[in-house]
């Protein structure tokens, strides 16, 4: 299974989730927007049928006023006041009768209809009468009756509402708790299915990952044994090259040719299989360093004069520039001089023909200072997204690219090296930018020795 591939199904398995989740939470969004709504207008009505039953009870009492002050012996007040303390009564009566509902509540209203009719009856006739003691026996024994009978009808009229409330708070609350409990079970039902696609697309990712690292294990060990198998007739073939071309004096010109490119590519070919055979020690852990004072300038000057005349050969410029007085480490010269080595070839390969490459020392800026060296070419440059993945192991920039215009050859091994003997001796290696955007500068960051 493809990175692509894997990556795509966990989006998939998030977004599964992420639509369960998102449908779980509309739906109880509209259940809660819902039942919110249901419940407040229950809330709504009751509480009005409670104020209107509050007005009842305060236009009884206006009423009860009003005959009190005809026992006061104001009578034509008396007789205005109770005339329209009635009309607002039957007013506010009428409004409350047509919003009653229940079967209890229009009981209660009809017994409420009752008193207040026997009420009013029993206060038209203490308005009538002519005598205060009579006027006061009436209101005794038939007007404050009815109206105590009232007062409690609407105190059960309020009662009733009251409960009604209760009651639809009451199921308000199951129904919350139920809608919870159907989104939980959703909710959890959507994480179940997602852990399984989880765990299942986990466990392929696994599988891939066990078989790259056995493909990673078995590549290596091809590497090595190819290494140490090819590492003797190689330097078989190099050594009789090298002594036909010491006995090469009766050979034509062509054939000079020929064996100078057959040793060139010989030289090549063991560069090539030292690095894999190095390779192989780092990834084993066995790379050793011989650690001791060592002056990167001697080791500049003997990594240049091994390259010197392919430099010539290729016309390309080779300047070396020191700004430092002493330039000593400590580590081992001969992976220092595999480095320089490294990087100088690399500067050849992609700098045209006419170009410069620049060996440079100085010290940095760091506190305390490191001693910097830095080799810059005039080649194509690197560009900015590959400046670190350059350092990978087997990375090829050409590899990522539509063509491959310079046409240079390699394994991808060298600067993965680089890095690792420099980070060995506890130094830094980076790529960056020639100072005028032209080309490549590789720098290498020691401490003093």
């Amino acid at each position: 299974m493809s990175p692509h591939s894997v990556r795509m199904r966990f989006l998939l398995a998030g977004g599964l989730l992420t639509a369960v989740m998102a449908v779980c939470g509309a739906w109880s969004v509209v259940t809660f927007t819902r039942l919110s709504a249901v419940i407040g207008e229950t809330l709504r009505d009751n509480q009005d049928k409670i104020d209107r039953t509050a007005a009842l009870a305060s236009g009884l009492e206006r009423e009860d006023d009003a005959l009190l002050l005809a026992l006061t012996g104001n009578a034509s007040r008396a007789q205005t006041e109770w005339e329209e303390a009635r009309h607002r009564f039957e007013a506010h009566f009428s409004q409350l009768q047509a919003v009653l509902t229940a079967d209890d509540e229009q009981a209660a209203c009809a017994d409420l209809r009752r008193h207040v009719d026997a009420y009013h009856h029993a206060g038209d006739a203490l308005l009538a009468a002519r005598e205060p003691t009579a006027a006061r026996e009436i209101y005794h024994e038939r007007v404050n009756p009815a109206l105590r009978e009232a007062v409690a009808d609407c105190g059960r009229l309020r009662e009733l509402s009251f409960r009604a409330m209760r009651q639809a708070g009451q199921e308000a609350d199951k129904q919350a708790h139920r809608a919870s409990q159907i989104w939980a079970v959703l909710a959890l039902a959507a994480l179940v299915c997602t852990a399984l696609v989880t765990v299942r697309l986990a466990k392929t990712v696994l599988a891939d990952v066990a078989a790259f690292a056995r493909l990673n294990e078995l590549r290596s060990e091809l590497v090595a044994v190819a290494s140490h198998e090819l590492k003797t007739p190689l330097t078989s073939l190099r050594m009789n090259l090298l002594l036909l071309r010491e006995r090469a004096d009766n050979l034509t010109a062509q054939q000079s040719e020929i064996l100078a490119a057959a040793v060139d590519a010989v030289e090549e070919l063991a560069g090539t299989i030292d690095e894999l055979l190095d390779l192989t020690r780092i990834e084993a852990g066995q790379l050793r360093l011989q650690r001791e004072q060592v002056d990167l300038a001697v080791v500049i000057e003997q990594a240049v004069r091994s390259l010197r005349p392919r430099f010539e050969d290729a016309t390309v410029h080779l300047r070396i520039v020191h700004e430092v007085p002493t330039a000593v480490v400590r580590g081992d010269a001969a992976r220092l001089r595999i480095v320089l080595a490294n990087l100088l070839d690399n500067a050849l390969k992609y700098t045209p023909a006419g170009g410069e490459v620049q060996v440079c020392l100085t010290s940095s800026q760091d506190t305390p200072p490191r001693l910097r060296m830095s080799v810059t070419d005039t080649g194509p440059g690197v560009p900015v997204e590959f400046r670190e993945r350059i350092f990978e192991k087997f990375f090829r920039v050409e590899h990522h690219q539509e063509s491959d215009a310079n046409g240079v050859r390699g394994a991808g091994i060298g600067l993965y090296l680089c890095r690792q003997i420099i980070e060995a001796h506890g130094g830094s290696i980076h790529c960056e930018a020639n100072e005028d955007g032209r080309g490549t500068r590789f720098v290498i960051d020691l401490g003093f020795g």
